[in-house]
C-alpha cells in the first residue's frame, strides 16, 4: 500500500492516501486513481473534489494533501489559510436536499478523528490552529462555509 502525506510508519491503511503538490501553478485537478474499479458515483465524486480544491486556490487557500485516508475516516482536503490548518469536507447533491445537512454527527466525528490523525502524524504533540470547512458543489458552483462545525463536540 502506497505510502501518503501524513501516514505513520507501520500505520495500516484503508484507503490510498494522494500526496498533493501545492506548489505554484501545479494543477488541482491531476488525480491518480485510489484503486481500480471506482464506480462512477465515486468517480464523480473525485472530480468535484478536485474542482472544489481548485475553486479554494483561486480563494487563497493553499492546498496541502487530497483524499486523506484513514482507518477511522477520510479528509477530502487539507488546506492551509494563512497560519490556519483547514479540514475540508466536499458534498454535492444533485437531488432534492441541502448537501450540508448530509454531514450528520457520526461523518462530522469520522472527519475530526481523522484530523486527529493526520495531526499526530505531521505535526506531533504542536498542533496549529484548525478548522473544519465544507464546500459545496452543486450545478457548477460552489459555496464555502467556514468553521462549519468545531472540534468542541464529543469524540468519545
Amino acid at each position: 500500500m502506497a505510502r501518503g502525506a501524513g501516514e505513520a510508519p507501520g500505520e495500516k491503511e484503508s484507503v490510498v492516501r494522494l500526496a498533493f503538490s501545492a506548489r505554484p501553478g501545479s494543477p488541482a485537478n491531476k488525480i491518480q486513481a485510489r484503486s481500480p474499479g471506482r464506480s462512477a458515483r465515486q468517480k464523480a465524486g473525485d472530480r468535484k473534489e478536485a474542482q472544489a480544491c481548485e475553486w479554494l486556490q483561486r480563494q487563497g487557500l493553499r492546498i496541502l494533501a487530497r483524499q486523506v485516508g484513514y482507518r477511522v475516516g477520510e479528509l477530502d482536503a487539507v488546506a492551509r489559510d494563512g497560519p490556519v490548518l483547514v479540514f475540508v469536507e466536499v458534498r454535492s447533491r444533485r437531488r432534492g436536499g441541502w448537501a450540508a445537512a448530509s454531514i450528520d454527527a457520526a461523518k462530522r466525528r469520522r472527519i475530526r478523528l481523522a484530523a486527529q490523525q493526520y495531526l499526530k502524524a505531521n505535526f506531533g504533540d504542536r498542533w496549529p490552529a484548525c478548522r473544519f470547512d465544507v464546500v459545496i458543489a452543486e450545478s457548477g458552483r460552489f459555496e464555502w462555509i467556514r468553521a462549519a462545525f468545531g472540534a468542541e463536540e464529543e469524540i468519545g
